[in-house]
This record gives C-alpha cells, sequence and structure tokens, in this order.
C-alpha cells in the first residue's frame, strides 16, 4: 500500500472523528464544520486562507524502508488551523480540543484504514508565535505501511 493510501485513509478517519466537531471561534465560523485537506489547501486564487477555516491538511513528509520485505515508515504530520476574534485569546483551546479527539482517536486504536499503523512516539505542538485571530497547531506521526513484496525470492 503506497502513502497515497494513507493519506487517503487518513482524511476517511478524520470526515468520521470531526464529524458534528465545530470551532467554537466568534470569527463566523461557528457551525461550520472541520475541513480536511491532503497535502495543501486548494489553490483557489480567489479564495483566503480565512475561507477554508477550520481545517486539518494531512501532509506526507518523508518514508523510508530499512530492509527490503520490511514495512515502510512513513511520517505523516497533521496541521490544524482555526480562527478566533474573541478578545479572550482562546483560540488554542480549539486547536488543543482538535489535538486530543486525534490523540485519543490513535491511543484507542492505532490502526487507520485495513493497512497501516500508527507508532510511537507521537508528537505535537502549538504555535509560538502571536498570529491572532489566527491560531495553528501540528501533530506528527510515523505510520508502518506493508513491505513491499518481491516478485521472486531470487530478485
Amino acid at each position: 500500500m503506497t502513502p497515497i493510501y494513507l493519506s487517503k485513509a487518513i482524511k476517511e478517519e478524520l470526515e468520521r472523528l470531526f464529524e458534528g466537531f465545530f470551532s467554537s471561534g466568534e470569527a463566523g465560523y461557528n457551525g461550520k464544520k472541520i475541513s480536511i485537506f491532503e497535502q495543501a489547501l486548494p489553490l483557489n486564487h480567489a479564495a483566503e486562507e480565512e475561507e477554508f477555516m477550520p481545517y486539518i491538511i494531512i501532509r506526507i513528509m518523508e518514508g523510508e524502508i530499512g530492509e527490503w520485505g520490511e514495512a515502510e515508515s512513513v511520517k505523516v504530520i497533521l496541521i490544524f488551523c482555526t480562527s478566533d476574534a474573541d478578545t479572550e485569546r482562546s483560540g488554542h483551546e480549539d486547536i488543543m480540543n482538535m489535538m486530543q479527539k486525534v490523540k485519543e482517536r490513535i491511543a484507542g486504536n492505532p490502526q487507520i484504514g485495513a493497512f497501516f499503523t500508527a507508532e510511537l512516539p507521537v508528537k505535537w505542538v502549538v504555535q509560538d508565535d502571536d498570529t491572532y485571530p489566527i491560531y495553528y497547531g501540528g501533530m506528527e506521526f510515523v505510520f508502518d505501511c506493508p513491505a513491499i513484496q518481491r516478485e521472486s525470492r531470487f530478485a
């Protein structure tokens, strides 16, 4: 199974996980579901980033095959973004809540789809810079993907 299938399986799982989850931001996002994208935001010259918020981007970063016949390790990051123009500046809470949902899902069952398994460690981070009213966070995972099988034991 290629990393592309992994990305699609993660997207399907996140869509299920965040069904009915809404950002609590006061910047017009109340009642707006979380959008999930693979690799990047859609290229739409008429749209601004805010039009896609809140969102999660699934980004395949790199992979490694240590030996033929062994599982491929694929690094995936999730980028979380929301907006909250409230003067309490609590948009980071939405980010933390979204990341917590993902952590709980992976801790409860590290398998995604039929073929992919998350390994430890799982890393997460929230932004250090002040980008009010937009808030960002990220998570990093390594997934085991099924090994590529040789066509012949003599190959």
